[in-house]
């Protein structure tokens, strides 16, 4: 449905009207096919995380006022629910717009004159968000009738089907063809099956009876895997009947039973579902069957979605026990999941937690990655909800104002003084990943990007490459970036042209600054995740040239500060190099947390939301984390959930989550630094220049002449867990050479090997070689 422009362009105003709302609104959907709503209320659904969907069914109803209608259908959670909290989708308002039926006879609806008369009630008075689905004929009739309540609607958005694609649903029990959405293969299948079928319409005997109904048993799960609930239902409800005339067994009925109910349950029809599920359940307490957990799971959802939370609870927790008994890792997860809904649906924050908590162990031991990330956003959503906010934030760069910045005076002084000048020096902002260095490059930005005579710019190089593929593309995007920047009033006045164009290549960059810097203005230019540019097409030599040109020519009063793991010079690609680009530069290192600046890390977060660090937990944070920032930050946060949850901390999520980012810590290192690093595990002497290399980088601590891993979690990979990368021989390079002439990309990988190997030998070896 979404291939067609038109519906693009509703999708995109449909975003737009309910990103970022912080109160109620209502909102008309109009479709003029079914499949339609089905696709775009899943969309909404995946699309909008932040906010907790309500479907409510009003086919089956006769609505006379909407509001009546809400008060009596929706729970006291969502009436009285945070503003903008819910989103309640309204199906089948419909249904009550022209007729109701009393005393066996049809009446004119009061609906259209109440809705007149409750429009600011509905619009006013309720917390969540109403989107009303329906096809066109109630909106023409609406504006026509109810133009009062119309005339304070804002957001309408009406979706049109491809007439092709439209499929009618038949009432007398015959199936619809899809055939051609599916496979050939498939497409096949089904239609060997159907003309089997066929040749087996009127016959009598239980053989013949039996045959038939495995045929249509074997279809019904082609459509299943199409989801092609429609004809799902109907060879399911055939299989329900042919099994009534001949003798088969409990479970193959409550078998089809089930899987009926799961396909009413996918088109939403819940009471249909239910009955279905209900007749199931009847079947195993007549055989004793106890394998019901997954029976129970599903009749729980129903409940849920009906708002019967007791219901839906004792179906959550009679499942529990049949998978710890069937040790089900995930489908626990799933249910523990479900029950922290039905929690946080009645704003009961701690049984949410621990339920979601629970949930969340079971999905990493079962590696189910996506339900764990949803499981984090509902923990971080109910945190904000009980005003309780995890202050240790370990995923992006912390904002420029935080007041988790913790110490880096000396950093942040080194590099202000180098840039706060007329003419500024160029500054290499370099440390390990994630150990601090987009932080600080923010935090001094900020600090000149509004000084007087002062133009800074900050540059994001992470996804570089989808807009930017020339030299040209480069400057455009720096054009946009000081145009912003002028545009905002940054310390500077500078006329813009109507097309907000400064400059759009180099020569007209480099005539920009030469003009502006005589006026007295100073050029700042921070380069995030540096690496990334010097890996670009078209950032050769020249390129490289010509920025070196303008930030070594005092008269342009330009610097760049660049943010990047290694250092400019052992970056691996040569034009950074070859164009002495990299010898403009001062280095900064960025290295492990000072002692008081960590004391305040693994304090400040705690004591303002009003909780304790106590030793026990000091020495965890210690053991995990050592003085890295980054680490001290994955594992505060841990405990700071636990902390709010009221639960004990768990250590193996920490390792879990610890284990990946010390393994790429550790695949960095060259095998030189391996070495040395398993020798100081090993209480072995080691390399003195390395040794100092690793502890400003923030790798080793150093107390007197002893060296040792920042913390004791990576002393202890670093003996028990990590290898050292293999060695390569001077053999194995020179076959690597021939490999190179013969075209096999593999000697690259060799060569990488090899350079690491020589970089240990002796000089004149390699001379040799």
């Amino acid at each position: 449905m979404f291939n067609l422009a038109e519906n693009k362009e509703q999708w995109k105003r449909l975003v737009y009207s309910l990103e970022k709302r912080d109160r109620s609104t209502l909102i008309f959907i109009t479709f003029d096919h079914d499949d339609i709503k089905s696709d775009l209320s899943e969309k909404l659904l995946k699309h909008f995380p932040q906010y907790r969907f309500h479907d409510l069914y009003l086919s089956s109803q006769q609505v006379k006022s909407l509001s009546r209608a809400f008060n009596e259908n929706l729970p006291e959670s969502i009436l009285n629910s945070d503003p903008a909290e819910y989103i309640v989708n309204v199906f089948g308002l419909e249904h009550s717009i022209n007729f109701i039926e009393k005393n066996n006879k049809l009446e004119a609806s009061p609906l259209i004159s109440e809705l007149n008369y409750e429009r600011e009630i509905l619009f006013r008075k309720y917390p969540f968000i109403t989107i009303i689905w329906s096809d066109s004929s109630i909106v023409d009739k609406l504006k026509k009738e109810a133009n009062d309540f119309w005339d304070w609607v804002s957001y309408h958005f009406d979706f049109k089907g491809n007439d092709k694609d439209r499929i009618e649903f038949v009432e007398d029990m015959q199936p619809v063809s899809r055939l051609k959405e599916c496979p050939p293969e498939k497409m096949q299948r089904i239609q060997n099956l159907e003309a089997k079928l066929k040749n087996l319409e009127n016959v009598s005997t239980e053989r013949d009876v039996r045959e038939k109904l495995n045929t249509v048993k074997l279809l019904a799960r082609e459509y299943k895997e199409l989801r092609d609930y429609e004809n799902l239902i109907f060879y399911l409800q055939k299989a329900l009947a042919l099994s009534q005339n001949i003798q088969v067994s409990e479970y193959d009925k409550a078998d089809i039973l089930f899987q009926l109910g799961y396909a009413y349950f996918a088109i939403k029809d819940y009471d249909s579902a239910m009955k279905k599920y209900l007749a199931v359940l009847d079947i195993y307490e007549k055989i004793g069957n106890e394998k019901n957990g997954d029976l129970l799971f599903q009749m729980g959802i129903i409940y849920e979605k009906q708002g019967a939370w007791e219901h839906a609870l004792t179906s959550f927790n009679i499942a529990i026990k049949i998978f710890e008994k069937d040790e089900d890792d995930d489908s626990l997860g799933k249910v523990y999941h479900q029950i922290g809904n039905i929690h946080e649906s009645q704003r009961q924050w701690k049984d949410s937690l621990i339920n979601y908590r629970k949930a969340s162990t079971f999905y990493k031991k079962t590696g189910n990655d996506e339900n764990d990330g949803e499981i984090s956003e509902r923990i971080a959503t109910v945190l904000k909800k009980q005003k309780v906010t995890n202050p240790y934030n370990n995923k992006s760069m912390l904002p420029h104002d935080s007041d988790m910045f913790f110490g880096r005076r000396a950093e942040l002084n080194r590099i202000e003084n180098m840039l706060d000048s007329d003419n500024p020096q160029s500054v290499s902002i370099v440390g390990e990943r994630r150990i601090g260095k987009s932080s600080i490059a923010n935090r001094i930005y900020h600090r000149f990007k509004d000084s007087e005579n002062t133009l800074a710019v900050f540059m994001d190089c992470d996804g570089l490459a989808e807009d930017c593929k020339t030299k040209e593309d480069f400057f455009g995007l720096l054009n946009e970036k000081f145009s912003e920047a002028v545009e905002a009033g940054q310390g500077v006045e500078i006329d813009l042209n109507l097309d907000k164009e400064l400059f759009k290549d180099y020569p007209g960059f480099k005539s920009f600054v030469n003009k502006q810097a005589k006026k007295g203005i100073r050029f700042l230019i921070f380069i995030d995740e540096f690496e990334k540019l010097s890996a670009m097409g078209f950032a050769d030599d020249s390129f490289f040239s010509n920025l070196r040109f303008l930030a070594n020519k005092p008269d342009f009063r330009l610097a760049f500060v660049t943010v990047s793991q290694k250092r400019l010079k052992d970056l691996t690609h040569k034009s950074v190099i070859s164009s002495g680009f990299w010898n403009i530069f001062g280095d900064v290192i960025i290295g492990l947390l000072e002692d008081d600046a960590l004391i305040d890390l693994r304090v400040k977060g705690f004591q303002e939301s009003g909780f304790v660090v106590e030793e026990q937990d000091f020495n965890i944070i210690d053991f995990y984390g050592g003085a890295f920032p980054f680490f001290n930050q994955i594992v505060c946060s841990h405990m700071f959930f636990a902390k709010a949850s009221w639960e004990k901390l768990n250590v193996n999520q920490i390792k879990f989550e610890l284990n990946y980012h010390y393994k790429d810590l550790w695949e960095k290192r060259t095998r030189d630094e391996q070495k040395v690093l398993k020798k100081l595990v090993d209480e072995e002497k080691a390399d003195e220049y390395l040794l100092t290399e690793l502890q400003v980088r923030g790798l080793l601590k150093q107390t007197g002449e002893y060296y040792y891993p920042f913390s004791k979690f990576f002393s202890y990979l670093i003996e028990k867990v990590f290898k050292e990368k293999p060695g390569v021989t001077p053999d194995d390079v020179i076959n690597g050479l021939k490999k190179f002439q013969e075209g096999n990309g593999v000697a690259i990988k060799i060569f990488k090997d090899g350079k690491e190997f020589f970089s240990g030998e002796d000089k004149k070896k390699e001379d040799k070689k």
